[in-house]
């Protein structure tokens, strides 16, 4: 359907699809404040198709679902195979697996509860010693080099704590 031939009746229509109230559509529209006008125009035949063929495509927009997604991924992925991308085949597989909720990532270092109790200068010597079990460098700062590969017990028991941390920085 084309635009409405009156200029004001096709801003009303587009003001009602955007949500505002009949009133309110009226007025911007270029009319006069009226009570009972608004309701009127909108029972309008010619309006009321215009608003129709208006909301449409976002009608279409919403109808967007998990499983219109997964339709559209699957379609993506087998034109994928057959053209022996294999790469784009398994982006889409894995799109496909989020919208499915089956790629869910997870990490959990140590257990629930153990670092609660850790001070700060616990806390940065286990992640030192576990970014070195990982393959991971580390810069040695004022921890100093005696801090790398220790517990978080012998993080402690070395006298390594908050207040010196502190102490050091502030010196710095």
């Amino acid at each position: 359907m084309p635009p409405l031939p009156n200029q004001r009746r096709e801003r009303f229509a587009r003001a009602i699809v955007s949500g505002k109230p009949a009133t309110r559509a009226y007025e911007e529209a270029g009319y006069q404040p009226h009570h009972a006008n608004p309701t009127r125009l909108r029972e309008n035949e010619s309006v009321q198709a215009r608003i129709r063929e208006l909301s449409r495509p976002a009608t279409r927009r919403a109808q967007v679902t998990a499983d219109t997604l997964l339709e559209e991924l699957e379609i993506a992925r087998a034109g994928a195979e057959r053209d022996g991308q294999r790469s784009a085949q398994v982006a889409a597989t894995l799109g496909k697996a989020r919208i499915a909720g089956l790629d869910i990532k997870r990490t959990e270092i140590g257990t629930p509860g153990e670092f609660e109790s850790m001070r700060a200068e616990e806390l940065a010597a286990a992640l030192v010693k576990m970014l070195r079990e990982y393959g991971l460098s580390v810069i040695e700062d004022d921890a100093g080099p005696e801090m790398i590969g220790v517990t978080p017990g012998e993080a402690t028991a070395l006298g390594h704590d908050d207040r010196s941390r502190l102490g050091k920085s502030a010196n710095k």
